[in-house]
């Protein structure tokens, strides 16, 4: 490889970093946030027709979301470590959670847009928020593969086949749940 496509290199995987790890719960607790704020935005009529006080819908409604999110935080870290096992290496589960959770940071935006696609017919949604979620995704896959290079000790390649891997059991899960 030429110096000046290795420099083009190291200067994405600089800006695709994720989270330091003190700030790692961070990534998964917003997108817990964000999602929450995302569904009660889009159900606001369903909240004021409750007749409950504001306060108790807005925490039964962070409640529910933070406890999806992290549920399937859990999830989608058991899988990437299974994956991570598969590849070779023996990295343990809670660097696998620390990592996913950094990563998520390009998913709090990616989140209510989700959230609103999904109580939407797709046909008609905006293609802003399909380019939105999109983006989301792969700047998360993106930093999740530099991520397991640097805590699992994989070859870019093996860390992308990892974040591949994990994608279609989850999708493959997703769409067999559905």
């Amino acid at each position: 490889m030429a110096a000046g496509a290795r420099v083009g290199v190291d200067a994405v995987v600089r800006f695709l970093r994720p989270l330091p790890e003190r700030f790692a719960l961070a990534g998964i607790l917003g997108v817990g946030f964000s999602w929450s704020l995302g569904v009660a935005w889009l159900r606001w009529p369903d909240v004021q027709a409750s007749g409950l006080p504001l306060h108790q819908v807005a925490l039964l409604v962070l409640a529910g979301g933070m406890a999806t999110v992290l549920s399937l935080w859990f999830g989608v870290s058991a899988v990437m470590w299974a994956m991570c096992r598969v590849c070779g290496h023996r990295a343990s589960f809670a660097s696998i959670l620390r990592r996913l959770s950094a990563s998520a940071l390009a998913l709090w935006i990616a989140a209510p847009a989700l959230a609103f696609l999904s109580t939407v017919d797709s046909v008609r949604a905006p293609l802003l928020l399909w380019l939105v979620v999109a983006g989301g995704a792969a700047t998360f896959c993106a930093q999740l593969i530099v991520g397991l290079c640097e805590v699992a000790g994989l070859s870019m390649r093996k860390s992308s086949g990892c974040v591949a891997l994990t994608a279609m059991f989850c999708a493959s899960f997703f769409f067999l749940y559905q």
